[in-house]
């Protein structure tokens, strides 16, 4: 049976042979839907920029501005973030800053902002979106969502109370419609802002609840989360055992979530942890395990682009006889254990 991809390549080029604008726009539209899924980012732009060119000589601007909304998006994916404004600010100017399309584009600009270091025009552009999205009737989790992004365009803006309100707001939004997964994730949201605001208390608290209810739920991505909030809070008591105790809760929990970036921040974390206790193998041990786990998952080049510079750092730290022993060391651990299983 043809994948979604296949399908609708089938009905690309059959629009093509039809020669029926209308309907080539449609399937280049849904056409780049896949390849986007398909992580083929820079052939669905030039498909959808194509979908653009032919609204626009059919005069149809709201479909127009939907494809430059989804243009903007996907030149951020690819890095370039100028010529997603632009984009961005074109479909505004197309349906005058009201409807979906509008609230859709301006948290998209809000995304970019935020991609080119602008943190206040981010939370500007989050904030307008979500003033038109009262106006246009935004559904409930929809409406959440848009303030958990603002929540982080206002902590990057150093505005801790406001994001604070921000995802309280949508927790309890989320609790209202049910949605007890990502009430739980605005919770651990709001749980670091609090840690970042110096809010250690009332973070502590927050943390403990979390914990208590956590557990209901199978999401290993968000216990992943808490335990490296955990973790930090560790290091500012100074307590590394514990910081390393809940790094290595939090490493097993993104393992299985399969969320490579978090196992990344639980392995560093161990490592530090580790560190501070004076036990330099467990510290190189982390890292090199992380390097062989991160390489199946996302590739040896980016594992090591990740990995590297963290153990550099501790080469430096110990110096080169130390950092030579513990990595010998480690490597014939790791060849007996490997000759004892074969």
């Amino acid at each position: 049976m043809p994948d979604k991809l296949q399908t609708s390549t089938v009905k690309l080029l059959e629009a093509r042979r039809r020669d029926e604008p209308e309907a080539l726009a449609e399937a280049l539209a849904r056409h780049a839907n896949e390849l986007i899924r398909h992580a083929r980012v820079e052939e669905a732009r030039v498909e959808l920029e194509e979908a653009v060119g032919i609204h626009r000589a059919l005069e149809h601007s709201e479909d127009e501005a939907r494809c430059m909304q989804m243009v903007a998006s996907l030149c951020r994916l690819g890095g370039k973030v100028d010529e997603a404004v632009r984009w961005a600010r074109d479909a505004l100017e197309l349906v005058d800053n009201a409807g979906p399309i509008a609230v859709a584009t301006w948290s998209e600009l809000g995304e970019i902002e935020l991609a080119r270091g602008d943190t206040a025009a981010s939370a500007t552009a989050f904030a307008t979106a979500l003033a038109l999205g009262d106006s246009a009737g935004l559904g409930a989790a929809a409406r959440a969502a848009l303030l958990r992004k603002h929540a982080v365009a206002l902590v990057n803006n150093g505005q801790h109370a406001e994001a604070a309100l921000a995802l309280n707001t949508a927790h309890d939004i989320l609790t209202g419609i049910g949605d007890q997964t990502n009430a739980l994730r605005t919770l651990i949201e709001l749980a670091t802002t609090l840690h970042y605001a110096g809010e250690a208390e009332k973070c502590a608290v927050l943390v403990r609840h979390i914990i208590d209810v956590a557990p209901g739920l199978p999401d290993y991505a968000a216990l992943a989360d808490i335990q490296l909030l955990v973790a930090a809070q560790g290091f500012e008591k100074n307590d590394p055992a514990a910081a390393l105790a809940a790094s290595y809760a939090a490493s097993e929990a993104a393992l299985r979530a399969i969320v490579p970036a978090t196992y990344f921040a639980a392995s560093v974390s161990a490592s530090r942890a580790a560190n501070a206790l004076g036990d330099q193998p467990e510290a190189y041990r982390v890292l090199a395990t992380a390097w062989v786990t991160l390489a199946d998952a996302i590739g040896s080049d980016a594992a090591r682009a990740w990995v590297s510079p963290v153990l550099s750092a501790l080469q430096t730290e110990w110096g080169e006889q130390v950092f030579s022993d513990v990595r010998a060391r480690h490597d014939a651990q790791r060849r007996a254990a490997m000759a004892q299983q074969a």
